[in-house]
């Protein structure tokens, strides 16, 4: 086996872990506002749901 192919077979495996992790038992914190880099096409549409579907302000 390859350096690469060994090195590829190792991420593979290390990313299905990563995802069988339950994360955190911890509550979520409450957010209050967030704030928005960027104003094009991906930054409106997370402004709008934001503001529309979650109701929190923005900034950006």
């Amino acid at each position: 086996m390859t350096p690469q192919s060994q090195a590829l077979r190792s991420i593979f495996f290390a990313s299905t872990d990563v995802k069988k992790d339950p994360g955190s038992d911890a509550p979520p914190a409450p957010l209050n506002s967030v704030g928005i880099l960027g104003g094009g096409l991906m930054g409106g549409g997370i402004a709008y749901v934001t503001a529309c579907k979650a109701g929190l302000p923005g900034q950006n």
